[in-house]
């Protein structure tokens, strides 16, 4: 009988979630999608260490490697996305990029230049919420099929049993006929 994919998709989906929305630390999804790599193949991980009877399939891993990155996903858009809007709106990052150039460069005429660009640069509140909605849901997508990866990759790191066993060789399978060299 198959262990229930339920408790180790949650606790791999809460951890690939989380590592993805905390700042700085989200940044580690720039490698190849790395938290949520690691979060399914603990998700896959857990359900081996749950079926001490059958071995898991890479099937079984891809499907609880989905269903953790269904759960990140909704970790991501609930919480991240929001928090992603609310840091953006604390942080002044036209300010403290104007603060830069106006520090290195000299000429007024280059510098009312790029004034200019970060002011075009920058979107109005409505578009950059719309953007977060849109950019939220793509990188929910692409969470959910790395997830699966990292399922598969867990099963293929950590499942050491293999499907059916082989009977025992039989006695003189596989000796030279009558006794020869």
């Amino acid at each position: 009988m198959k262990p229930d994919k339920t408790k180790p998709a949650l606790v791999g989906g809460l951890i690939l979630g989380v590592l993805s929305i905390i700042p700085i630390v989200q940044f580690g999804n720039c490698f190849c999608c790395l938290w949520v790599l690691l979060g399914s193949a603990i998700a896959a991980k857990m359900l081996i260490d749950r079926s001490p009877d059958m071995p898991v399939t890479i099937g079984d891993g891809a499907v609880v490697g989905a269903m953790a990155g269904s759960v990140g996903a909704l970790i991501y858009l609930v919480i991240g996305v929001p928090l992603g809007l609310l840091l953006q709106s604390i942080v002044p990052t036209k300010e403290i990029i104007l603060s830069f150039y106006e520090k290195i460069i000299t000429d007024p005429v280059m510098m009312e230049q790029i004034r200019r660009q970060i002011e075009m640069a920058q979107p109005s509140a409505g578009a950059a919420f719309a953007q977060a909605i849109i950019y939220g849901f793509i990188f929910a997508v692409i969470m959910v099929v790395f997830a699966t990866l990292g399922g598969i990759i867990g099963v293929a790191l950590f499942e050491k049993r293999k499907g059916t066993q082989l009977p025992p060789p039989q006695p003189g399978y596989g000796q030279p006929p009558y006794g020869g060299v």
